[in-house]
């Protein structure tokens, strides 16, 4: 059965139908899913003249935003590039904040490219918009972005439409100024593995010490009917580190949409659970949460937890501030008695401990994005207006006394026009949250975003 990349796998299943039908992905065999120029200036038009820029949050000497005047105003991130701009992706870097995001392809291709853009505190361009991908054949979507110091990496999913095994994870990495570091793309080798190079999506990164990267991904896994997922550390060159593995395989269960955080003591891997039952044909959706120390050569994992029991919960999102202990996790939730859904906020330190529930604004609350700063964050999501069309919403929140979050103020509306069912982005700066989401109508989506001000803990 053949899927569309660039929109159905990047979607959670419970939301939204494709229209190419009503399957869930976890009731699709894993191994059995169908499948350089620059825009504007060269990709090393500007520079930071070797300055070695280290990623802090809270660094003092940048102010971003630079200036009052901005918070609040909505502004497009690549305003000369073509209709259909759609799932972005954001880091600040300690001067910048680069968004990841696709663009169609040019002349007779179908699919989608990933570019990459970096924005000053006022959202001009530092580096104008510029392709990453080298290979441009195959579809590419749904990227992800970290920085580690002064390293970014990208990475992205691929559809080269020959099923049954056409989808794969690829990846690349930049010095902080847009220059390549790796001079072409690399595909994520599983060769040799238990993925055994079946299938990849739905991919996640995350800084790790010693400029390594953590990639985490659902593969298609011998032995496994659906979906499990995969971690594997690689290096700033892109070679593998180590041996990737399956921190939790569960026959039976579908593993989706893994995201992956780090902090200077440990990796927090968090990802989605589907189950059909095969006689109803209803099926029941979880959250997991995996914690895995960074001491000495073993990353033995801590235990599988469920956050948030009794609930269904999905599409998870993790992250941590890059100095300190101040991991995050949030999800969307529902009670089997209601049609609405909430965001839910939990301490990935401990996430059997008290969560804090969003339940405003009322309705379907679904696929949130997580910042963080240092004794707190902010989480982005969106509320569905219908169909596809949906209101962003932006929350901060802090540590309280015991570690739990409390929310700061009120849930706040941050768009004007409906934005489209691919998932928001968001940045922590070190006084303000950039956010960023897609919105028009199809096919003339444009990704726009805004500066929010950042309470003082």
């Amino acid at each position: 059965m053949k899927i569309s990349a660039y929109l159905c796998l990047a979607i959670i299943p419970a939301i939204l139908a494709c229209s190419q039908g009503q399957n869930n992905v976890s009731d699709l065999p894993a191994n059995e899913i169908a499948g350089n120029d620059t825009h504007g200036a060269d990709e090393t038009t500007q520079k930071d003249n070797g300055e070695d820029v280290v990623v802090d949050q809270g660094n003092p000497q940048f102010k971003c935003p630079s200036s009052d005047t901005v918070f609040g105003n909505i502004f497009s991130i690549d305003p000369a590039g073509p209709d259909t701009q759609i799932h972005a992706a954001a880091a600040w870097d300690g001067k910048g904040i680069w968004v990841a995001y696709n663009l169609p392809g040019k002349g007779d291709k179908k699919g989608f490219d990933v570019w990459v853009v970096r924005l000053a505190c006022d959202g001009t361009h530092i580096v104008e918009p510029f392709m990453v991908n080298h290979e441009s054949k195959d579809n590419y979507t749904d990227p992800s972005i970290a920085i580690n110091h002064d390293i970014m990496m990208v990475a992205w999913q691929a559809d080269n439409g020959q099923s049954p095994d056409n989808l794969s994870v690829w990846y690349r990495s930049f010095h902080i100024d847009g220059s390549p570091l790796m001079k072409q793309d690399r595909k994520l080798d599983l060769t040799n593995t238990v993925a055994a190079n079946h299938n990849a999506l739905a991919e996640r990164l995350a800084p790790l010490p010693g400029d390594r990267f953590a990639l985490t991904a659902a593969v298609g896994a011998k032995g496994f009917k659906s979906f499990q997922v995969w971690l594997q550390t690689i290096d700033k060159d892109g070679n593998k580190v180590g041996q990737g593995l399956l921190p939790a395989p569960h026959k039976g269960i579908a593993e989706m949409w893994p995201v992956v955080a780090s902090d200077p003591d440990y990796i927090y891997l968090s990802w989605q659970r589907e189950q059909t039952d095969a006689n109803t044909n209803v099926t029941t959706y979880g959250v997991r949460m995996l914690t895995s120390p960074l001491r000495g050569t073993s990353n033995e994992p801590s235990g599988v937890i469920d956050p948030y029991p009794g609930h269904q919960n999905q599409a998870p999102d993790c992250a941590s501030a890059t100095q300190g202990k101040s991991p995050w996790l949030v999800f969307q939730s529902s009670d089997p008695s209601s049609k609405d859904s909430y965001i839910v906020i939990e301490n990935a330190r401990n996430p059997s401990g008290t969560p804090t529930v969003i339940k405003r604004p009322s309705g379907m609350n679904h696929t949130p994005a997580v910042a963080t700063v240092q004794g707190g964050g902010a989480v982005a999501w969106y509320k569905v207006i219908q169909g596809i069309r949906n209101e962003v919403w932006f929350q901060e929140f802090k540590a309280g006394a015991d570690g739990s979050p409390v929310l700061i103020g009120k849930p706040v509306k941050l768009n004007h026009n409906p934005a489209a069912p691919y998932p928001p982005a968001i940045a922590a700066l070190p006084d303000g949250y950039f956010v960023a989401w897609s919105e028009g109508t199809s096919p003339r989506f444009r990704i726009n975003a805004v500066f929010v001000h950042r309470t003082k803990m």
